[in-house]
């Protein structure tokens, strides 16, 4: 992976919080809180959301936002991180500061079951079923016909416009060209890609029934409007991202 695509890279680890660290980690434990949202005071004096997740895989996860109104971008939805919990004996805690106003969200990433979002009150406590997850394959090729390694992908709920935040090792193809983009939910998507060296760029509209596995090809061209339309998405240039994951 080259220089530039790497610190992308990780930068979306911090945006997609889950299998970008060691195994059995999530690269948002390394990531401060207070980075990313107002800082969560001790949870004596928080409010909490709570609940259990029947049959939940090894591995899952679960995220509190502050909920964030149609099309917000990347960086608005990185931004409003309020906790990150693990299941512990059949059960998650996760807190937001005392008094918090805003609408929360949970949502639950376990592999090989779909994200999960759910809107909650704090005090809540909650029971999540974990649906199959889709899987979407893509097969990226340049104009060339050329293997696309390194190119980084971006999936859309397409109705409310709000990032999925997948696995981040899968939003990057390998040296093939592909991709395999796995916990995705029933529902209507669109995918935003952009090429390693960000000089080709690509876009699909797509809708998976639960549990479905698809496989697509797609050819990254120079495109002024797609990167318009990735750069909107993210909220920020890709130069810019860069500089301040370094």
């Amino acid at each position: 992976m080259n220089e530039r695509c790497s610190r992308l890279w990780l930068l979306l680890c911090l945006f997609f919080f889950s299998g970008c660290g060691k195994e059995g980690t999530s690269s948002a434990q390394g990531v401060p809180l207070a980075r990313t949202a107002p800082a969560v005071r001790a949870r004596s004096q928080a409010w909490t959301v709570s609940g259990t997740v029947p049959s939940a895989p090894p591995g899952t996860e679960f995220f509190l936002f502050a909920a964030q109104p149609p099309g917000a971008d990347l960086r608005a939805w990185s931004g409003a991180l309020l906790d990150r919990a693990d299941l512990r004996e059949g059960r998650f805690l996760l807190t937001a500061p005392e008094g918090f106003a805003s609408p929360l969200e949970v949502l639950v990433s376990a592999p090989g079951r779909a994200l999960v979002r759910r809107s909650v009150s704090p005090g809540e406590d909650l029971s999540v079923d974990l649906p199959p997850e889709a899987v979407l394959t893509l097969g990226l090729r340049s104009p060339r016909g050329e293997a696309e390694e390194d190119a980084l992908a971006l999936v859309f709920d397409a109705q409310s416009g709000a990032p999925l935040p997948l696995p981040a090792p899968d939003l990057v193809s390998g040296a093939d060209g592909s991709l395999r983009a796995t916990r995705l939910p029933a529902g209507r998507f669109e995918v935003l890609v952009t090429s390693g060296d960000g000089a080709r760029w690509g876009r699909l509209d797509i809708e998976l029934a639960a549990g479905e596995r698809v496989a697509r090809s797609l050819t990254l061209q120079p495109a002024d409007e797609l990167e318009l339309r990735f750069l909107e998405r993210v909220g920020a240039p890709v130069e810019d991202l860069l500089k301040e994951s370094r």
